[in-house]
């Protein structure tokens, strides 16, 4: 709209076919199954890491935080969440996993996934919690909504909608948890899927290379369809 000029839409896709749930690397750390709260990415500003463990250190939420990621460089992110477990055991600083099923295992078996992206738009770990069956709660943006479909669980970063929407996740009862859970993965398969995803962009490359031109393409993904 700000540039006057139709694009294609085509999102990321959940790759996630090759992983199968494995307790062993949450007990690895410590953890029990379904018995922590879970936020991960980059230490940047935008993804509101730092803000929500605050917020969570402020709350009276019973479990764990596990803190995932780091940064590229000397983060004051990670110095304020390093702070905030030195004072605070609730919160733990685990920094990168680089094994990407452990990753998976750790965000599947969390009692809630929190996604705090702000910017960005569609974002691949998000999806990816998706398609692993997390209980997601997002930081309210309207690509997180678009992204988790009508039935989204979202927050806001406001002193009090953090701490209320993750102790209502947590109290929900374990059949209620389940549907959610299978809803999320459901649409992951059906939204985000590795062929609709690839077919999207055979299409387009097959349509620009016989246009000789620009081409758009409308699809599934694009706003409004």
């Amino acid at each position: 709209v700000e540039f006057d000029s139709d694009t294609t839409v085509i999102p990321y896709c959940v790759t996630t076919d090759d992983w199968r749930p494995d307790e062993k690397p949450v007990r690895n750390l410590g953890l029990e199954p379904g018995g922590y709260v879970l936020i991960a990415g980059r230490h940047n500003p935008e993804n509101n890491i730092d803000a929500i463990a605050r917020e969570y250190a402020a709350s009276d939420l019973p479990m764990p935080l596990v803190v995932l990621g780091t940064a590229n460089y000397d983060s004051p992110v990670t110095a304020a969440i390093a702070e905030l477990a030195r004072t605070d055991e609730r919160v733990r600083l685990i920094g990168h996993v680089g094994d990407r099923n452990a990753f998976f295992d750790l965000v599947h078996h969390a009692a809630v996934y929190v996604h705090g992206h702000s910017v960005g738009g569609t974002n691949p770990s998000l999806v990816e919690a998706m398609g692993v069956g997390a209980r997601i709660a997002a930081f309210d943006t309207p690509f997180s909504r678009e992204t988790l479909g009508p039935d989204a669980t979202c927050f806001e970063l406001d002193g009090h909608s953090f701490a209320e929407t993750i102790g209502r996740v947590i109290s929900d009862e374990p059949s209620v948890d389940a549907k959610v859970r299978a809803e999320a993965a459901a649409r992951a398969r059906e939204v985000f899927s590795v062929d609709a995803v690839v077919t999207a962009y055979r299409d387009l490359l097959a349509a620009t290379a016989a246009s000789r031109r620009t081409t758009v393409l409308r699809t599934r993904w694009a706003s409004g369809s």
